[in-house]
């Protein structure tokens, strides 16, 4: 779990456990505000356990996503918003920092593309997510969770 990894300093393996987690918690539907609560309490321990910054972005990928399914926002496919916004968080990072960081923000938009029926939008995404399609990720699940929704949009 991610407590134990947390506790025994296994820190790869804990951001691996929270990735997981809400991957697999957006896939399935359930409440998200429980996962928005839960994600505010795993940005706290990146700072508190010093995570690298690739892994607190990460987390606020996932923390904008959920804020846009569950509020009004002008633009449900742009992640931008009381989380983060995705263009100041792309002028963060520089190199492969930047391009994994654009990879993931563009995944999530392209998954936000199909709850909002937005497939111009996701036309786009698919193209530049064509690179990644067959990377094989550190996160296997967010690699799996990019493929569902190029799949889907893809139809």
């Amino acid at each position: 779990s991610r407590e134990e990894c947390l506790r025994t300093g296994a820190m790869g393996e804990s951001a691996g456990a929270v990735v997981t987690y809400a991957s697999a918690y957006l896939c399935v539907g359930l409440n998200l505000g429980a996962l928005n609560n839960d994600l505010l309490g795993y940005l706290r321990d990146t700072k508190l356990f010093g995570y690298p910054y690739a892994v607190r972005q990460l987390l606020l990928i996932f923390r904008q996503t959920t804020l846009n399914l569950q509020t009004t926002v002008e633009n449900p496919t742009l992640l931008c918003g009381e989380a983060m916004d995705q263009e100041c968080e792309l002028k963060k990072v520089e190199g492969p920092a930047r391009k994994m960081t654009k990879r993931d923000i563009d995944t999530h938009r392209l998954a936000l593309c199909c709850f909002y029926n937005d497939w111009e939008t996701a036309e786009m995404l698919i193209e530049a997510l064509e690179e990644y399609i067959d990377e094989n990720d550190v996160f296997v699940l967010r690699g799996h969770f990019r493929r569902c929704y190029m799949g889907l949009a893809g139809f």
